[in-house]
């Protein structure tokens, strides 16, 4: 798993920069998306 994920972030580092602005805001979007879901479930449950 730690192996996928070092290729994954030189495979990143590699991505011309506005590239990588764009994955990061991306992830970090889908990222808040999924943990204010787990957030209204946890205090839904």
């Amino acid at each position: 798993m730690k192996g996928k994920i070092k290729m994954i972030w030189v495979g990143i580092k590699q991505l011309p920069y506005k590239w990588q602005w764009a994955l990061l805001m991306f992830s970090s979007m889908l990222l808040f998306s999924w943990w204010d879901e787990l957030v209204v479930w946890g205090v839904g449950v």
